[in-house]
């Protein structure tokens, strides 16, 4: 998809990737620290940049039809125009701090969810009950995803998380579940409206 000529993109003819983590916050503390000082970096580095609607990410995030990842496909843009009209929100949840770091580096959709893991196994999971971070990061091929790990892995570098999982896989083609209408349900049309 080149950057001239985007237009709305239907998700059947996405290709977009996930990587999928799950980490261990192995030190709280440090874990915020360095969320936010990637979030200052960010800050700064998109305060007051009038182009930022020009970043390739976010121009084809833009163009991707909403709701094709239940909004998360929205974060770039509205995190990075947000950074450089100098809004630079206090953000107090760890899970969202880390989400937004991800986004404002890699310019990538990410969404990150909290758990409480159970003590058990080893490494990681031996110590007690952890707080723990389910993460997603999408990206479609032209997206930089390996800065989004580099970013994940400068946390585990510091000793604040540790992945005990990791996976990536290509979301599944929508082609085989086609969009149908409201109005086509509504009139007993869509064969899936019908018991």
């Amino acid at each position: 998809m080149s950057i001239a000529d985007i237009e709305r993109v239907r998700p059947e003819r996405l290709r977009c990737r996930q990587l999928r983590m799950l980490a261990v916050v192995t030190n709280e503390s440090g874990c915020r620290d360095a969320t936010q000082v990637l979030l200052e970096r960010a800050y700064r580095r998109w305060s007051g940049r009038p182009d930022c609607d020009h970043f390739p990410p976010v121009q084809r995030w833009q163009a991707i039809e909403p709701g094709y990842l239940d909004g998360a496909e929205l974060l770039p843009g509205s995190l990075i125009g947000a950074a450089a009209a100098g809004h630079r929100p206090r953000i107090r949840d760890l899970s969202l701090g880390v989400q937004a770091a991800l986004v404002l580096h890699s310019g990538c959709p990410a969404h990150v969810e909290e758990t409480v893991l159970p003590g058990a196994g080893r490494g990681a999971l031996a110590q007690g009950s952890r707080r723990g971070l389910f993460i997603s990061v999408y990206g479609l091929p032209e997206d930089d995803m390996t800065l989004a790990e580099s970013v994940l892995a400068g946390y585990a570098g510091l000793g604040a998380l540790t992945v005990v999982e990791r996976f990536s896989r290509w979301l599944p083609d929508k082609a085989s579940h086609p969009t149908v209408s409201v109005p086509a349900r509504a009139a007993r049309t869509d064969p899936r409206a019908v018991a």
